[in-house]
């Protein structure tokens, strides 16, 4: 049987739901009405960030590189 391990998430979700504007912001700025802000925050102990976000998406390159043959 395959060994499923659970990676360390490169960071932390702050809030599930997004923060939209208040009624407040709506009568003051009409466009806000669509505004959603979503944000996480990236964990510390993470040191090569950079190193471990390519390798866990590395698939996606490959297949840009491939892609790119044709």
């Amino acid at each position: 049987m395959p060994q499923i391990t659970q990676e360390d998430n490169l960071f932390k979700l702050v809030n599930k739901k997004p923060i939209i504007p208040s009624k407040k912001e709506l009568r003051e700025n009409v466009r806000s009405r669509s505004a959603k802000l979503r944000f996480v925050i990236k964990k510390k102990n993470i040191l090569n960030f950079e190193k471990n976000f390519l390798e866990k998406f590395n698939y996606l390159l490959e297949i840009e590189n491939l892609s790119r043959k044709l």
